[in-house]
This record gives structure tokens, C-alpha cells and sequence, in this order.
């Protein structure tokens, strides 16, 4: 063994097992050090995804039913400490599971953000559904006006009839455009939903990158500053 070739031969035992001794304490420093580097890192990485995940929630145009589930999920998801415990399969299904169901209730949705295409369609479909509104309640007013007007003429009679026809049409047509706002609402709602989840995913792989490159980096200098002493341990015997 190269660091005990130099030792007398009546010491060379001795000194192997000082050297076997000192490499299994210094591979158990190590492993004990990273780890905890590691734990750290992880920890602080786990606090940065969480911070920004609630800003890119608090970004997104949603509903407040879908903004309360969703910051109970992520404080759930990130209530554990520890590498080991870092974001676990069954957390993250319940997140979006718990955001889809969110998501299909009609209360006080958020209109589409602004400059997206849903948005034009939707302020396009919002004009249309209130000339219809307005059609609906001028119609309503000449229905009720041949009503007085039947019982003296029958064509008034037979326009009459024909008014409440369109009339009935024109709810029928006011019920679905309504529907059709409701749709475009909650396919807005889905597309920010579906953007905030990348980007947290995106941040969470980013972050942990960086937590394990660390580490990484203070394995590297923590071997740059103790190869000397491994040199020192081969050193040639002075000559006299």
C-alpha cells in the first residue's frame, strides 16, 4: 500500500489500519456532509417552487373557487420536509384532480384575459347575446301589443301568433348564446390552468436542477481542497 510503504515493516500493520480507519471515516464525513447539503438545497428549493408557484397562480385570470382549491393544494403538496418527501405522485394527481373539479362550477368565472383569441370571440359573442337580448325584449313588446290588437282583425290574430313564435325562438337562441358565454369562460379558465401548471412544472424541474448542481459543486471543491492531503500521503522517504 502506497501510503504505508514508507513504515517500518514492524509498523506497517498499524499504520494500514490507521489509514483503512481514517478512509472510512472520511467516506462517512462525506456521505454525511452532501447529504446534508442536499437536504438543505432541497429544502430551500422547495421554498422557492412554492413561492412561485403562488404568484403564478395569483398571474392567472381564475375563478375563486379555482384560486382556493389550488393554493390548498399546493400548501399541501409542499407540507413535508426532506428530499425524500419532495413532491410525492399521489399529491400532485390530487392537485389536478381537485383543480378539474374546481373548474366545472359556473360561479363567478373570470372573463378570458385580455389579447387572446377567446377574449375577441368572447367580447364578439357578448355584443351578439345583447343585440338578441334587445330583439328579445322588442319582440316581446310587439307581441304584447298584437295580443290587444287580435280580437279586431284576424291577420293581426295570425301575427300575433307568429310574434310569440319568434318570441319563444329568440329565448331558445338568448339560452344558448348565454351557455356559449359560460363555454368560452371555462375554456379560458382551462388555458390558464394548463399554462400555470407548466410553468410550476417548469420551475420545480429548474429549481431542483440547481438544488443537485449545488451539491454537486460542494462535493467538487470539498475534493479540490483535500487532494493535497491525499499527496501528502505518498510522500518519497528523504535521502540522507
Amino acid at each position: 500500500m502506497a501510503s504505508v510503504k514508507h513504515l517500518p515493516k514492524n509498523k506497517s500493520e498499524i499504520g494500514s489500519g490507521i489509514v483503512n480507519a481514517a478512509r472510512q471515516i472520511g467516506t462517512c464525513l462525506r456521505i454525511a456532509i452532501l447529504v446534508t447539503v442536499l437536504d438543505n438545497n432541497v429544502n430551500t428549493a422547495k421554498q422557492h417552487i412554492y413561492q412561485d408557484a403562488i404568484q403564478i397562480v395569483d398571474r392567472q385570470q381564475l375563478s375563486p373557487k379555482v384560486n382556493k382549491v389550488a393554493y390548498q393544494q399546493l400548501n399541501s403538496l409542499f407540507s413535508t420536509t426532506g428530499s425524500a418527501k419532495l413532491t410525492t405522485k399521489n399529491k400532485q394527481t390530487n392537485l389536478r384532480r381537485a383543480l378539474k373539479q374546481a373548474a366545472k362550477s359556473q360561479v363567478d368565472l373570470p372573463q378570458p384575459q385580455k389579447g387572446t383569441d377567446l377574449y375577441q370571440v368572447y367580447q364578439a359573442q357578448k355584443k351578439l347575446a345583447l343585440a338578441t337580448d334587445n330583439l328579445k325584449a322588442g319582440n316581446r313588446q310587439l307581441a304584447l301589443t298584437l295580443t290587444k290588437l287580435e280580437n279586431q282583425n284576424t291577420t293581426i290574430s295570425k301575427l300575433s301568433v307568429a310574434s310569440q313564435k319568434i318570441n319563444l325562438g329568440n329565448q331558445k337562441i338568448s339560452q344558448g348564446q348565454k351557455k356559449l358565454l359560460v363555454g368560452l369562460k371555462q375554456l379560458a379558465q382551462k388555458e390558464a390552468l394548463t399554462t400555470a401548471l407548466r410553468k410550476i412544472k417548469h420551475t420545480k424541474n429548474q429549481q431542483i436542477s440547481q438544488a443537485f448542481s449545488h451539491t454537486y459543486l460542494v462535493g467538487a471543491v470539498i475534493v479540490l481542497i483535500l487532494s493535497p492531503i491525499a499527496l501528502l500521503t505518498d510522500r518519497k522517504s528523504l535521502k540522507s
